[in-house]
């Protein structure tokens, strides 16, 4: 039906409330600190893998944009809650236990991402909501087919773009 595709991340002082049970040919493992290790996903959930659990009823129909992309593309503009949903589907269709990953996993799993190297724009303190504007990197910013944008040594794939 669909791939379960992962990447384990070792776990550091997180205080993490769960390990992935999960495993497959598509997971990674990534090690913490600590010695523990969690699986996150090696690519964005695609449209098609998203697809699926909308034919079972349980996922927020795809937006007509995004059914012409293609079901190699990621899953883009949902919700929060929409994708407790599809995470929700996918334990009761696999009968593994996934989860969202902490801002802190996604920081371990990020953190060969290259640093802004731009200057701030100002340093008045009332501008600040805006000095960080000129720190991004002009990039492209255009969606691409899962996979596209490289993998990182960690085994995980579009940290740079899509995500």
């Amino acid at each position: 039906m669909f791939k379960t595709a992962a990447v384990a991340i070792a776990a550091g002082l997180l205080g993490l409330a769960a390990i992935f049970q999960a495993s497959g040919p598509d997971m990674r493992a990534i090690a913490v600190v600590d010695g523990k290790t969690i699986l996150m996903s090696r690519t964005e959930v695609t449209r098609g893998e998203w697809q699926a659990c909308v034919d079972d009823d349980r996922c927020a129909s795809l937006p007509a944009f995004q059914k012409q992309a293609g079901h190699n593309y990621p899953m883009t503009g949902i919700s929060y809650f929409d994708a407790m949903d599809y995470v929700s589907w996918l334990n009761e269709t696999t009968g593994d236990t996934f989860r969202l990953p902490t801002a802190e996993e996604w920081q371990l799993a990020a953190k060969e991402l290259p640093k802004p190297v731009r200057k701030k724009l100002f340093d008045d303190p009332r501008l600040a909501w805006a000095a960080e504007y000129g720190a991004m990197p002009n990039v492209p910013r255009t969606l691409r087919e899962s996979g596209e944008f490289g993998t990182f040594s960690n085994g995980i794939a579009d940290l740079g773009g899509n995500v």
